[in-house]
C-alpha cells in the first residue's frame, strides 16, 4: 500500500523537475541567444576561436533554442510530454560532453563551468524524471 509520504515525495520531485526543466530551458535559451546575436561577446567569454563562417554558430544556435522550447513545453505539464524530457536529457548530457571535450587547453575555463552547468542541469533531470516516471 502506498503511504501519503510516497505522494508527497512524489509531488516534490514533480515540482523540482519542472524547475529544473525551466532551468536548463533558460541556460539553452539565453545561450542560443547570446550565439546568433551577439557571438563576438560570447566567443571572448567562452575563449573559444571564432569560425570564418557564422553558420558554424547558428548551428548550435538554433539547436539550443529548440532544446530550450521543448523544455518550456515540458515544464507546462510534464506528465503530458513525459516522452520528450528522456530526449531532452540525452541532448543536453551530450551538449555537457561536447563542450568538455571542446574545452582541452589553457584559458576555457569558462566553457568548463558552462559544461558543469549543462552537466548539473542533466543530471537533476534525471533524478527528478526517474523519481516520477509512471
Amino acid at each position: 500500500m502506498l503511504t501519503p509520504a510516497y505522494f508527497a515525495w512524489r509531488f516534490r520531485c514533480l515540482k523540482w523537475l519542472r524547475a529544473s526543466l525551466i532551468g536548463g530551458a533558460a541556460l539553452s535559451l539565453i545561450l542560443a541567444y547570446s550565439l546568433a546575436l551577439r557571438p563576438q561577446s560570447t566567443i571572448r567569454i567562452l575563449a573559444i576561436g571564432s569560425p570564418e563562417n557564422p553558420f558554424y554558430l547558428w548551428l548550435p544556435a538554433v539547436l539550443l533554442a529548440a532544446i530550450g522550447v521543448v523544455y518550456l513545453l515540458a515544464s507546462l505539464d510534464v506528465r503530458r510530454f513525459s516522452s520528450i524530457i528522456p530526449v531532452g536529457i540525452g541532448v543536453q548530457l551530450a551538449l555537457a560532453l561536447t563542450l568538455f571535450a571542446a574545452a582541452q587547453g589553457p584559458g576555457t575555463e569558462n566553457m568548463i563551468r558552462l559544461a558543469g552547468a549543462e552537466l548539473l542541469i542533466g543530471l537533476g533531470l534525471i533524478t527528478f524524471w526517474w523519481a516520477i516516471r509512471s
